[in-house]
């Protein structure tokens, strides 16, 4: 089964509610929570930052970007 490009995939915000080293716990809009990383080197995401994830399975993501705070 090929994999959802960056373009299709589902895309949900949410908010930061725990963050260990690079590895981030986001509760989506939905109410979902989901173990997120960053792309890259980014690492400047702090608990309380809301955020745009693109699930990467049912219970991880990935963040694409951090709003202003």
């Amino acid at each position: 089964m090929p994999r959802a490009s960056r373009e299709t995939a589902a895309r949900e915000s949410g908010v930061v509610i725990a963050a260990h080293g690079r590895r981030y716990r986001v509760e989506t809009a939905a109410g979902r929570e989901l173990d997120c990383v960053t792309r890259g080197r980014r690492h400047d995401v702090a608990c309380g930052d809301r955020v745009h994830i693109e699930s990467t399975s049912p219970a991880t993501g990935v963040i694409e970007s951090v709003e202003p705070r």
